[in-house]
């Protein structure tokens, strides 16, 4: 296995693909937001609720997509492929029977998300024509995103890009043309969706397959062994990390429905330039766990300090252009999403949040990407908790007591300075 310079040169084009992934990724969640919300501010609701649910549900079962890859780029740092094999079928058993569970809760309780998620009934039937459709997909999408984190571990982070964007594109194109040409509102956006994924997928197995047909079709006894414990705990405490990451996103639609349509609107329009840096640097942040991983398992500290410094810098280098970028085209940006005045008053009352908050989110998520590499799932899981008991919840309560969403927003910044803050302290005792 060819080992990767850690100039920042090779660092940069390592990262590029993945952040090119994660950009995708949040245009694809922008561009169901640009096209829907320019049907109806109750459509645009509707997609806020049905996207938080989707998306919660989502990063809950993200321990398969972050242990997978953790697991596989340390085996392949160890060079074993009995072990790569091993957990590749591991992980796609797992996506299947996990996606197909989700599929049911999601479409058989949805009256219990939409209560869950503060719906109102102005505009419950745009909901539900979105969400039972949309409902029957989650099992692809579970099973994508964690055939894609095989493709990052096995180094194959191009490929992933490819995949991510012809989905994105197809998402695109198909809803434009069944919102717009076939006239099918927000149900076409679901449909969409739906297509998109499930056309990629079948790509990307065939691909994947004609690369590692070797590793994923093995005799079943080479099935079993201690990896399924690894799997099981570092899947336990991911599992508890991103339930309560997923809870503080879930809280805070909900508060914002509470609170109102328009405070609905314009929380779904502040989460999207909020999500869009942190996508950018999600792809930095994949490199580190990558990296961090293979580093790992062949015990190279000072690689792993020197991988860790760099993808530090690029990261705050990455946060003061978004800084900029939403301080000098804050306008242009938000009309995207909306022209609706009570909507735009209020997100432009909140923005200074959003252009404070980028270099701090910066750091939290790289940080939070080597903490993967570095296996240490449980210091992130006890982290995560903390964080959001102690700087989120108080203050969405008061947000909750005086039906107003800036303390809340407030409290999501506090959340993401502590994991930064507690992301330091580890590497520096790791490192």
């Amino acid at each position: 296995m060819k080992k990767l310079s850690l100039s920042y040169r090779s660092l940069i084009f390592f990262s590029i693909p993945s952040i090119l992934t994660s950009l995708v990724e949040v245009f694809a969640s922008g561009i169901d937001t640009a096209l829907v919300g320019h049907l109806s501010t109750k459509a645009l609701a509707a997609l806020a609720v049905a996207s938080t649910v989707f998306n919660s549900l989502t990063w809950v079962f993200n321990f398969l997509v972050n242990a997978s890859l953790e697991a596989v780029a340390h085996y392949r740092g160890r060079e074993d492929e009995r072990l790569i094999s091993r957990q590749m079928r591991m992980s796609l058993i797992l996506s299947l029977g996990i996606g197909i569970f989700a599929t049911c809760l999601l479409y058989f309780g949805r009256s219990f998300w939409y209560e869950l998620a503060g719906a109102q009934e102005s505009f419950i039937l745009e909901l539900d024509s979105y969400f039972s459709i949309r409902s029957w997909g989650q099992w692809i999408s579970i099973f994508f995103l964690t055939l894609l984190s095989l493709f990052r571990g096995m180094g194959h982070v191009r490929a992933a890009f490819v995949m991510m964007a012809l989905t994105t594109g197809l998402n695109a194109l198909l809803s434009y043309v069944f919102i717009y040409h076939f006239h099918m509102g927000i149900a076409g956006a679901a449909w969409g969706t739906i297509l998109s994924t499930a056309l990629t997928t079948f790509m990307s197995l065939t691909w994947f397959l004609s690369r590692y047909r070797h590793l994923l079709i093995a005799p079943l006894k080479d099935l079993w062994g201690g990896e399924w414990l690894r799997m099981g705990l570092n899947s336990r405490d991911l599992f508890l990390r991103s339930l309560f990451l997923t809870f503080s996103f879930f809280l805070s639609t909900r508060i914002a429905s509470m609170v109102g349509v328009t405070s609905l609107a314009a929380h779904q329009i502040l989460l999207q330039a909020w999500l869009f840096c942190a996508y950018v640097v999600d792809g930095i942040a994949l490199s580190g766990t990558i990296i961090g991983a293979e580093s790992f398992g062949r015990d190279d500290k000072r690689e792993s300090r020197m991988m860790s410094e760099k993808l530090l810098h690029l990261a705050g280098v990455v946060g003061l252009f978004f800084t900029l970028f939403y301080l000098l085209f804050r306008s242009q940006f938000i009309a995207l999403f909306t022209n609706d005045i009570k909507v735009l008053d209020l997100v432009l009352k909140l923005w200074f949040l959003i252009i404070v908050s980028q270099v701090i989110n910066a750091a939290a998520f790289v940080y939070d990407g080597l903490l993967f590499g570095f296996n240490r799932f449980s210091y992130l899981r006890k982290h995560m908790i903390l964080g959001v008991l102690i700087c989120f919840l108080p203050l969405t309560v008061f947000s909750y007591i005086y039906k107003d969403i800036a303390y809340m927003w407030w409290g999501m910044v506090l959340l993401n300075f502590y994991r930064a803050l507690t992301g330091f302290q580890e590497i520096k005792r790791l490192l």
